[in-house]
């Protein structure tokens, strides 16, 4: 069971409160801990809490020319492509094994967009072209990525061109799939080709450890997630994760058992990344035998990861139970209990997620993997941090929509907007929580905007704090939490967010300790990361301190707040503020590559511009 962690080792009454810089240090005459500062400031005006809790190659990469004009990453050779990979992809999404090499280094070509007149780039073999799933679907993400010293990467032209060249990867990446899935009786004689076996591929593998057969399958996982951060595609995105979900299974990389052997972890890698792409399937089911991967520097890492994956399913299928509850207006019952184990659940797993350091690493990919396990550990806070957001998201704000338009499970302002009279989506009209509510009816216009259309700060007062419990047509709820300590988890939450994301790692092109990727086209000089499969966490994250920012405004325009308090509301409006601008760098470096991520971006950005400008 992945949830039974062995907890004699720390304790999660004593661990203290890691949420900024110098957390667990005493702080004489400065109050670091959102959990003190909001119970300073918010405690007086809500109801006592129903529940307590604290709870490759060796060779350096010369110099690389400045280049301007649209031009698109690409590579010279299988060796350079499977480099790139352990570069860019590997930390974040690690489905093939560890290198078997180091260091591994980064060796870009570029191919302008009138490559007739200009040529391929830098590298003596620029007539290579990627053909088989594997290397056309790495191709596919590194496309994204702008060519180092691109000094016109930014520039509409250039991203047009990107994603042109990176689209036409991803359809020769299903064409190269479909070839290689043919069988050769389909065509000379159908009558026989039921009872023929599976194609192989007649071609040498990608990587020494990893069978031909399952080459396919990584294609699909990479593509899903390039159908989600660049083109915005959820159904692609299932369709493809499903694709490759189906074809682990027949090749029953689900019942691998204890089976050894030199594909061993490369075939655990493919089954556990399968699991951890849509659509979701139960962990628990007993076909699924096969061991978890490894990593040799880390051996909590892979587990751990797995139980945050195991836990944010759980957490989202709570919001469902929860909002078929709202609409039928019965088993509450089910409902109150399933918070309380879920919350008992992500305790002991955000303790242990705390304990580990949160130091970024700057160190490059090499056979022991110890940054992967670094990434998948940061990955695995932002996932547990995120489903006690969406666990008590509804209690704490009562669901309100912030965002002009609909991200992930968020509602968005504008959902009732086209809705028949009389008529309501569902989710609006979910009970309001009876342990008290931070908002009236009337504050949902002043949080909701667009980038475009920019309200005021000013624009609309809130009212009293809970006013909200006003709606007479929908019951009460008896839920085991208070809005103030749901609020203040969801607070701590959306901050352990926001700092994980900054210390995930940056590519490390060149192989050397302590050395970032190049990019002309970020103000920071850091290459984007990739592979965001949970951006949707932080959009949970910049919720909640949205959220919480709104509130601060509310109570302390109202006069709840006692005026000896001021330096907590600049305190935890400091906090607030590096929390969200730490969740816009971080979308806005996914954006670099991947241009669906933008919009999340721009909704955030904007919001905050909104919500910090009202409490500063």
């Amino acid at each position: 069971m992945l949830f039974n962690w062995n907890d004699d080792d720390f304790s999660f009454d004593q661990a203290p409160s890691f949420i900024s810089p110098g957390a667990g240090l005493s702080q004489l005459d400065f109050f670091q801990d959102s959990d003190l500062i909001y119970d300073s400031l918010f405690t007086s005006s809500v109801q006592p809490d129903r529940q307590s809790s604290d709870s490759s190659r060796h060779s350096r990469p010369t110099s690389l020319p400045k280049r301007a004009g649209p031009i698109v990453r690409v590579y010279g050779s299988d060796e350079d492509l499977l480099n790139a990979y352990y570069v860019f992809i590997h930390p974040y999404f690690p489905v093939l094994p560890p290198p078997v090499s180091s260091p591994v280094v980064d060796r870009p070509s570029f191919r302008p967009k009138d490559e007739h007149r200009e040529g391929h780039g830098n590298n003596a073999s620029s007539d290579f072209e990627p053909s088989s799933p594997i290397t056309l679907a790495i191709s596919t993400i590194l496309a994204l990525v702008p060519y180092p010293d691109d000094v016109d990467a930014p520039n509409p032209e250039s991203v047009l061109y990107r994603r042109k060249s990176a689209q036409s990867f991803a359809e020769s990446t299903m064409e190269s799939i479909e070839i290689e899935s043919e069988i050769m009786d389909s065509d000379s004689s159908p009558s026989r080709a039921l009872t023929s076996s599976s194609p192989t591929a007649r071609r040498a593998s990608f990587h020494p450890n990893v069978p031909v057969g399952i080459e396919s399958i990584l294609a699909l996982l990479i593509l899903s997630i390039y159908e989600y951060a660049q083109r915005g595609n959820i159904s692609k995105m299932r369709t493809r994760a499903g694709q490759a979900l189906i074809s682990a299974m027949d090749m029953s990389l689900h019942s691998q058992g204890d089976n050894g052997g030199k594909f061993a972890e490369a075939k655990r890698r493919a089954w556990w990344m399968c699991y951890t792409c849509p659509p979701t399937i139960s962990i628990h089911d007993p076909r699924f035998t096969t061991k978890y991967p490894s990593i040799g520097a880390d051996a909590d890492a892979w587990p751990f990861f797995l139980s945050a994956q195991q836990t944010i399913l759980a957490a989202t299928q709570f919001i469902l139970d929860q909002n078929k509850a709202f609409e039928t207006k019965s088993n509450m019952s089910y409902i109150y209990e399933k918070m309380q184990e879920l919350n008992s659940i992500l305790d002991p797993l955000l303790a242990r997620a705390d304990a580990w350091s949160t130091d970024s690493s700057t160190m490059p990919v090499d056979a022991s993997e110890a940054v992967v396990g670094l990434a998948l550990k940061s990955i695995a806070r932002i996932k547990l941090n995120s489903a006690r957001i969406k666990l008590h998201r509804y209690c704490a704000f009562t669901d309100k929509a912030l965002f002009s338009e609909k991200h992930c499970d968020l509602k968005s302002s504008s959902q009732d907007v086209n809705l028949p009279d009389g008529e309501h989506s569902t989710t609006t009209l979910a009970p309001a929580c009876g342990c008290g509510n931070l908002f009236d009816n009337s504050s949902v216009s002043s949080i909701s905007l667009s980038p475009s259309s920019p309200v005021s700060p000013r624009s609309s007062s809130m009212s009293s704090i809970g006013s909200i419990a006003s709606i007479s047509d929908v019951p009460e709820l008896n839920l085991p939490f208070s809005s103030h300590l749901s609020a203040k988890y969801c607070l701590k939450a959306a901050l352990n967010i926001a700092q994980s994301f900054e210390t995930l790692p940056y590519p490390n092109p060149t192989g050397d300790q302590g050395s970032l990727a190049p990019s002309s086209s970020s103000d920071s000089g850091k290459a984007p990361r990739t592979m965001p499969s949970f951006a949707c966490c932080a959009m949970q994250s910049s919720y909640a301190m949205l959220m919480i920012c709104h509130k601060t405004r509310a109570t302390n325009g109202e006069g709840f707040i006692d005026q000896r308090n001021e330096h907590l509301v600049s305190n935890l409006t400091s906090q607030l503020r590096n929390g969200l601008q730490k969740v816009v760098g971080a979308l806005d470096n996914y954006s670099m590559s991947f241009e669906a991520l933008s919009g999340m971006r721009d909704q955030v950005r904007a919001a905050t511009d909104v919500a910090l400008s009202s409490v500063s």
